[in-house]
C-alpha cells in the first residue's frame, strides 16, 4: 500500500470520508425515523439499503461502497475476508477511494464475509 500520498490526494480523501460519514449519519437516522409500528403496516417499498441483504453492518456498507458503486457489484463478489481486506486496499491505491476508518472497516469486513463470502449466503436472486 502506499500511503504517501500527494496533498491533493489526501485532501480527496477527506473530503470523501466526510461524505461517507455524512451519508451513514442520515441512513442510520431515516431507517429509526421508518421503523414501522402496530398501527402502521409494513411499506411494500424497497429495501432502503437496495439488494444487500439487511442485518448489523448494512448501512455502513451501503454508505461506503454505493457512493463509487452499486450495490450489485458488492454482492456478486463472493469473496473471503482476507480478500475483501485486500480489495480494499487495491481500491485505495489504484482508485482513489478515502481509506475506511475504525471502526467502520472492520464492521464492514465483518458484514462483508458474513452475507457475501464465497458461499454467497445472500446473493440477489
Amino acid at each position: 500500500m502506499n500511503r504517501n500520498r500527494s496533498p491533493h490526494r489526501r485532501n480527496r480523501a477527506s473530503l470523501r470520508l466526510a461524505i461517507l460519514a455524512n451519508g451513514i449519519l442520515i441512513l442510520s437516522t431515516t431507517v429509526s425515523a421508518q421503523e414501522p409500528t402496530e398501527s402502521q403496516p409494513q411499506s411494500p417499498m424497497p429495501s432502503t439499503f437496495g439488494l444487500l441483504f439487511e442485518a448489523e453492518g448494512v448501512a455502513e456498507t451501503f454508505a461506503f461502497c454505493t457512493g463509487c458503486h452499486s450495490e450489485q457489484i458488492v454482492a456478486q463478489q463472493g469473496l473471503k475476508r482476507a480478500d475483501w481486506d485486500d480489495l480494499f486496499d487495491y481500491m485505495e491505491d489504484e482508485h482513489g477511494m478515502a481509506p475506511i476508518p475504525e471502526p467502520y472497516r472492520t464492521q464492514i469486513l465483518d458484514y462483508l464475509s458474513t452475507y457475501y463470502g464465497p458461499d454467497r449466503p445472500h446473493f440477489p436472486k
